[in-house]
């Protein structure tokens, strides 16, 4: 017996057809350099305001941990003055060499595919959640020889393809410290 052509899918299942991108160390602060973990595993409250919700949670590698390794190295979370300076120079300065560049293009493009799909098949993507501050992933806040208003490294990537791409999806930073904030951000994406 012939099997006929399967038509498309349409996920008429239980799922909600809502996503949202998930910097790695919002879910895994063991990913994190040293010194800046602020909890011992995920985000405060994340995780339940996701669930509560009923989004999905497509969470990108970390790129400084994909690039850099375990062991790298860089700013000291607790001199946030810039006042620290490490011999490998900044992370921003150790993700944004040539080779760096190239492999954050690739993690940005490999995110655009994904998105893509969600969309081509009537899933909502609500936006990406950065965190501020960080050198690679931050948002509209970054670190580099002290706080310096401006995106991270990888953020700078995915906005370049996000543009290639024609995609306009809202791009957010969480705040460690800020659980409540953080919670009304998911909130404010979801409505």
């Amino acid at each position: 017996m012939k099997e006929g052509k399967r038509s498309a899918p349409v996920f008429n299942d239980a799922r909600s057809k809502k996503v949202v991108v998930v910097a790695h160390c919002v879910l895994n602060q063991n990913a994190r350099i040293d010194t800046c973990a602020t909890a011992p595993a995920v985000f405060p409250k994340i995780l339940e305001a996701l669930v509560e919700r009923q989004i999905g949670i497509l969470q990108y590698p970390c790129p400084e941990l994909g690039f850099l390794g375990m062991g790298r190295q860089g700013q000291d979370c607790a001199s946030w003055d810039g006042s620290y300076q490490h011999e490998s120079g900044e992370v921003y300065d150790q993700m944004t060499v040539p080779e760096g560049r190239e492999y954050l293009s690739g993690l940005a493009e490999n995110l655009v595919y994904q998105i893509k799909e969600y969309k081509k098949y009537g899933f909502k993507v609500l936006g990406v959640l950065g965190i501020l501050a960080s050198p690679t992933c931050g948002v509209g806040l970054k670190y580099y020889k002290g706080l310096d208003e401006a995106d991270g490294a990888f953020i700078e990537e995915l906005k370049k393809a996000f543009d290639e791409a024609g995609l306009d999806l809202p791009i957010r930073g969480l705040n460690d410290l800020e659980p409540d904030e953080n919670v009304a951000l998911i909130r404010e994406l979801d409505s």
